[in-house]
């Protein structure tokens, strides 16, 4: 049995044979895996934590796994969520590089002989429509070797993971996030199989997964499923989410389009044909009353978050990277003032219309949300800028481009070769790694990083050279906050 898995981790990418020798055991409430390790790392990949969301499971609540009997293979990625393409950095040869509705499986990499250790659960980006847990740069061995539990999972996307229609007779429109919930869950009934202590768990994410996060941080059935967050990027700004009312409503219009209109003919839509449907459309979290009853700023603005969560949050300082480029701002989402378009442009300095809006778009979508999130959180709330750039990269980039932190953040960034960017690597995974033991950002190496005040608006900036700074986009929040939607707007 452990020469067959060593065999097959070699075959699939997963490390070397020399590296993962070893076949190791948990049981879990539903049965026996098998998964392969060495003398620091255990690995478990593609186990199931809830049922198949298919045939007539479709756009329903996840339900319970059907127990196994005998041994279940855990040495793979299961195959990831269906959406448009094979997911980017998947290993071509693993069941990650699939896609599929039958898709909610998780990870697990856990310290060898682990006991009462932290657990930090990754949620993915890919805005709702795309992204797996297998991206090879979300590797948990790092996390394992440093004395953290890591889970990663896969979520519903697209139009399977957020949709509603009156012919459903539901008012369930969040089925990723409950997804997300039901992940959770598995892992306060089953980590203690892997050595982790069910009441020090952290959710961490990044872009969707992050802002996913500031919804769990809302909805009622998370509550108590973990302890403290790591919120990546969330983006999300000017909240824009629909009512249960109008997503039934584009729901209605778009099956119309496909030919469906009862329940059971929307259940018969090819995978494909909703795919390319929900690639038109604007998907993400809705205002469905159940699993989502007021979007996450209101939320925090109204302190309808669990009070005792520590969050540790932020963005990088290239996110208008992800602005398309015939974009300025009076074609913008948001609607400005020839008087604020003056003021912006005081603000931000000669640059050009484009660039402008990407100066917009960053702060407005990014930074100003995790200065309001910070500024009216109840627990602590530690804030940071990622501003570095590989050494690779510096000829091409002037900024940290969306999602540049995560390789940095899991010990994966194998294009980190120069003494800067492994000191960055060092600095911020271990930064992370005792956040999640300990609540408290402690790093070698970093100034002392306090937790945020709104009376001083500083951040960490996290570089080669790190440095609590003021906050530098101070005086520009200060007129975009005016357009979030806690202002009425």
């Amino acid at each position: 049995m452990r020469r067959l898995l060593a065999s097959l981790a070699a075959c699939w990418g997963l490390l070397p044979s020399a590296v993962w020798a070893d076949a190791v055991m948990a049981t879990i409430d539903s049965g026996l895996v098998v998964g392969v390790g060495n003398d620091q790392v255990a690995a478990f990949k593609g186990m199931p934590y809830a049922t198949a969301p298919v045939g007539a499971l479709r756009w329903r609540p996840p339900g319970p796994v059907q127990p196994w009997v005998g041994e279940r293979q855990a040495v793979d990625y299961g195959a990831s969520c269906a959406q448009a393409g094979i997911p980017a950095f998947t290993p071509r040869t693993s069941q990650g590089a699939v896609t599929s509705e039958d898709c909610l499986f998780l990870n697990v990499w856990a310290p060898a002989k682990a006991t009462g250790v932290p657990v930090v659960v990754w949620i993915h980006g890919g805005g709702n429509t795309g992204g797996t847990s297998a991206q090879t740069f979300y590797d948990g061995s790092a996390f394992a070797r440093d004395g953290v539990i890591l889970v990663s999972l896969n979520y519903r996307l697209g139009l399977f993971g957020f949709f509603a229609h009156p012919a459903l007779q539901s008012a369930d429109a969040n089925f990723g996030l409950l997804d997300q919930i039901a992940a959770l869950a598995w892992v306060q009934r089953n980590i203690r199989a892997f050595g982790g202590d069910p009441g020090r768990v952290t959710v961490m994410g990044e872009s969707a997964g992050g802002q996913d996060i500031l919804a769990l941080l809302t909805a009622p059935a998370a509550r108590g499923l973990f302890a403290r967050a790591i919120i990546e990027s969330p983006g999300g700004g000017w909240e824009r989410y629909p009512t249960l009312s109008q997503a039934r409503s584009q729901g209605e219009s778009l099956a119309r389009k496909l030919g469906a209109t009862t329940a059971e003919e929307l259940r018969k839509l090819s995978v494909d044909s909703l795919v390319q449907a929900g690639a038109s459309q604007e998907i993400g979290p809705i205002l469905d009353g159940t699993a989502l009853t007021e979007t996450p700023l209101r939320a925090v603005l109204a302190s309808h978050v669990t009070a005792a969560t520590p969050i540790l949050i932020g963005s990088n300082s290239g996110e208008g990277s992800l602005l398309p480029s015939d974009i300025t701002l009076a074609n913008g989402e948001i609607q400005f003032t020839p008087a604020e378009v003056t003021a912006l442009q005081g603000l931000y300095g000669p640059v050009d219309d484009h660039a402008l809006a990407r100066a917009v778009f960053r702060d407005g979508l990014f930074a100003g949300p995790v200065r309001f999130i910070a500024g009216h959180w109840p627990a602590s709330a530690y804030v940071y800028r990622f501003d570095y750039v590989a050494a690779v990269m510096r000829l091409r980039r002037s900024d940290a481009w969306h999602g540049s932190e995560v390789p940095y953040v899991f010990d994966t960034a194998n294009f980190a070769n120069a003494e800067d960017d492994r000191k960055v690597v060092n600095l911020i995974h271990t930064c992370w790694v005792n956040f999640i033991k300990e609540a408290v950002p402690k790093c070698p190496g970093m100034p002392d990083w306090p937790a945020y005040r709104s009376t001083d608006d500083h951040l960490m900036r996290v570089t080669d050279a790190p440095a609590l700074v003021p906050n530098p986009a101070a005086a520009p929040l200060a007129l975009l906050a005016s357009k979030l939607p806690t202002n009425g707007k």
